[in-house]
């Protein structure tokens, strides 16, 4: 079964809330990769992106731009969340800022501080 940490779902439904758009970028195998997608709560995400998919892996600055492109959107407008160091230094190098996850309250403090609240 896949579960989210904390109240990082919560977290999800107030950006939606606010109209900030989000996307999933996970280098997940494909069992995790379905079970992702079957959560009804991840809906409303512009994008999931899995590297089981596309064939590319964080922390590859090329994987994130793919996203991006895909996306449509330019790097510099983009946070990208990771607990993994490597995978936010990463996305940094492309422009992103990136907020290295700990808990859903240290999270939801840097999303405070990067959107300006």
């Amino acid at each position: 079964m896949v579960a989210p940490v904390g109240d990082v779902l919560g977290i999800h439904a107030d950006l939606v809330d606010r109209g900030i758009a989000t996307a999933l970028f996970s280098n997940a195998p494909v069992s995790i990769a379905e079970a992702i997608d079957e959560l009804p709560e991840l809906a409303p995400m512009v994008g999931r992106f899995y590297s089981c998919r596309i064939h590319q892996t964080k922390p590859d600055p090329k994987a994130y731009l793919s996203v991006c492109q895909e996306l449509g959107v330019a790097p510099d407008s983009v946070v990208m969340i990771d607990d993994r160091p490597v995978n936010c230094e990463g996305a940094r190098t492309t422009g992103m800022q990136a907020i290295r996850f700990r808990s859903a309250e240290q999270l939801r403090t840097a999303l405070a501080q990067v959107l300006g609240d």
